[in-house]
């Protein structure tokens, strides 16, 4: 109902004002991009290699088998 669609656009709210203000590799980003002016090159370097690293952990991850449940109880510590 209404409360919903208010819980929803506070989440984005809060997400937008956590992204904007609080991020810290946005922090650093912006830091970097005011103190070096000729940065932007290496960052989008940075951010390509990082999203690379990312899509390869995740087809990895997609193309792994489920693990048993021997898998998921074995090695595991209280």
């Amino acid at each position: 109902g209404v409360s919903d669609r208010q819980y929803n656009s506070r989440l984005r709210d809060e997400l937008t004002e956590w992204l904007e203000n609080k991020d810290p590799i946005g922090i650093l980003e912006r830091y970097l991009t005011e103190k070096y002016k000729n940065i932007q090159p290496e960052l989008k370097k940075l951010i390509d290699q990082a999203q690379r690293v990312v899509a390869a952990s995740v087809e990895y991850a997609e193309n792994s088998p489920v693990p048993t449940y021997e898998d998921l109880i074995s090695n595991v510590y209280v």
